[in-house]
C-alpha cells in the first residue's frame, strides 16, 4: 500500500466512486492543493460539491460553509487527473509518528495528481466521538 506519494494508485471508476461517495454522504474532508514547483500550498476545510464547468462537466468545490458566497473555497476539477491515489493508515506503518497524526485527525485520503505537477489530496477527516 506504500509509496512514494502516498497510497496505493486507483482506477477512474473506484477514483468516481470514492469522490461519490464523499459527496452524498457530505463528509467533512481537509483539502490541501499543492504546486511543487511553486512551492504553492492551499488548504480548506469543509464539504464536497459540485458546480458545471464552464465548459461541460462537472467542477468539485470543498466548501467551508455551504450556501455563503464569502465562505473559503477550492474547486477543482477531478477527471483531469493523470492519476489517482487512495490511502489509509496503512500508508503510515513505518512511520509511527505520522501514523499517529494521520489517525489522530484523518481516516484516508484520496489524492488527485495532475500533469502539470501540482495535486489535490482530499483527507476524510475522522469522526470525533
Amino acid at each position: 500500500m506504500s509509496s512514494p506519494t502516498g497510497g496505493a494508485p486507483i482506477g477512474p471508476q473506484e477514483a468516481s466512486d470514492l469522490l461519490h461517495k464523499l459527496i452524498t454522504e457530505s463528509t467533512r474532508v481537509q483539502a490541501a492543493f499543492v504546486i511543487p514547483s511553486s512551492g504553492v500550498q492551499a488548504f480548506v476545510c469543509g464539504v464536497l460539491r459540485t458546480s458545471p464547468a464552464p465548459n461541460g462537466g462537472d467542477l468539485v468545490n470543498v466548501l467551508e460553509r455551504e450556501h455563503d458566497p464569502e465562505t473559503g473555497r477550492l474547486c477543482f476539477n477531478p477527471w483531469v487527473a493523470t492519476s489517482v491515489r487512495y490511502g489509509d493508515d496503512r500508508v503510515f506503518k513505518s512511520n509511527p509518528d505520522a501514523l499517529g497524526f494521520f489517525k489522530q485527525h484523518f481516516t484516508s485520503a484520496l489524492t488527485f495528481l495532475f500533469g502539470d505537477g501540482s495535486s489535490v489530496a482530499l483527507f476524510e477527516v475522522a469522526d470525533k466521538e
